[in-house]
């Protein structure tokens, strides 16, 4: 086992504990959208946000079926963390927090435990729903494109520092007062973190 494989070993944790956190992920992204409904209930892009909120149920119900219904404290302690740092001011920064948030979190899941979770990730068909409601939007508000870049600017920096707690480095601790020598293996899933929101961001003309 070479010394990387080592640092991994102790800083990433176990397959079942990652099932876990996506699996209440899931819940998460499940009940912010729900909550959203009634907001654009009159606007023309209802029934694709109902959509959305639709395949993010289907995703979490089958992450239920797999993992299990129960609540897990320290994962939906994190999640909250999260949700509360990034929420919006009104419903379109909130709609947009759900769709970038989701992005890094199976991002990140994808990172540190792809082999193990590959029943519970692949969201790409909702986010796909979602870029369709946003670029209506932007049709319908010219302006709206331009604040929900500003959003998405504030709030990703929150979200990659809160990407790092899932490996138990928590805001202002270097991964290397973790585990000495993680400082490099987590600074990669920052560069990919960043790098997937960029493309998130060009695929609705936003500059990250």
């Amino acid at each position: 086992m070479t010394r990387e494989t080592e640092i991994f070993a102790a800083l990433v944790p176990a397959p079942d504990s990652l099932r876990v956190l996506a699996t209440r992920a899931l819940v998460s992204i499940e009940r912010e959208l729900n909550a959203l409904r009634g907001e654009y209930a009159s606007l023309s892009v209802a029934l694709e946000v109902a959509k959305a909120a639709d395949l993010f149920t289907a995703l979490a119900d089958r992450a239920r079926a797999a993992v299990g219904t129960e609540p897990h404290a320290q994962s939906d302690a994190l999640l909250t963390d999260l949700w509360q740092d990034t929420r919006g001011r009104n419903h379109f920064e909130q709609l947009f927090s759900v769709h970038l948030n989701a992005g890094f979190i199976e991002d990140a899941l994808g990172h540190w435990g792809a082999e193990g979770l590959e029943d519970l990730l692949g969201w790409q068909e909702a986010h796909e729903v979602l870029v369709g409601v946003f670029k209506k939007l932007f049709e319908l508000d010219n302006r709206l494109d331009d604040r929900l870049a500003m959003w998405g600017r504030r709030i990703a920096g929150i979200s990659v520092l809160w990407s790092r707690r899932i490996v138990g480095v928590e805001a202002g601790q270097s991964p290397d007062e973790v585990i000495e020598g993680a400082d490099q293996l987590v600074e990669a899933m920052v560069t990919e973190l960043f790098a997937q929101h960029s493309r998130r961001m060009n695929a609705l003309a936003l500059a990250a």
